[in-house]
């Protein structure tokens, strides 16, 4: 989003998802925001404790929205649970696993940033990648960021960023868990590229 550091001012954790910080200490990326969250979790319980109990039994029984929703809790420390990246991790890994674009979103995040698991950049471009390609507006969105800014190992590629972030822009990813401020910034970042490709 903020590929070097000092361009642009870092913003508060506004609660709208669980975030992590870039190496350099001052700007968040999201896992998923609540609002997206609620697209595909819209499911009534009357307490918390029930939700839970119900949704590890379908994530038990294989349902990936379910694993993705545990993922999410434990990343966030909601539902009466305790924050857990670790437990975060290995319910991502096993949507991931099962070829849910968003369990492997969620599990690059993971692996890239190392939250819950031992840094690892080249499984996690890897799961970016394959999240990307499968219509994850999150992982287009930090592919994006990855090329802009020549991090975790990617070379730093305008056209490919541009790509990235254009597809977030453009409304053509179809799995949908970005933060709307993010989305926001990523046609910022592409506005900027392209004034600064018309300057040339």
């Amino acid at each position: 989003k903020y590929p070097r550091v000092g361009d642009y001012p870092s913003r508060p954790h506004d609660g709208s998802g669980p975030r992590a910080l870039w190496p350099d200490g001052t700007t968040p990326l999201p896992i998923c925001s609540k609002s997206s969250f609620t697209q595909f979790w819209d499911k009534n319980y009357p307490d918390e404790e029930e939700e839970v109990e119900s949704t590890l039994e379908e994530a038990l029984a294989g349902d990936t929205d379910a694993m993705v929703a545990l993922g999410t809790w434990y990343s966030m420390g909601s539902r009466g649970l305790e924050l857990d990246w670790a437990r975060s991790y290995g319910w991502f890994k096993l949507a991931s696993d099962r070829g849910d674009a968003r369990g492997s979103a969620c599990a690059a995040f993971c692996l890239l940033w190392g939250k819950g698991a031992q840094p690892n950049p080249v499984h996690g471009t890897y799961l970016l990648g394959r999240a990307a390609e499968a219509g994850s507006d999150l992982a287009a969105y930090v592919s994006g960021c990855l090329y802009d800014g020549g991090l975790h190992g990617m070379p730093e590629d305008a056209e490919r960023a541009r790509h990235w972030y254009d597809r977030v822009v453009g409304g053509t990813c179809e799995v949908r868990h970005l933060a709307r401020e993010d989305a926001d910034q990523a046609a910022v970042r592409l506005r900027e590229m392209e004034e600064r490709r018309n300057r040339r």
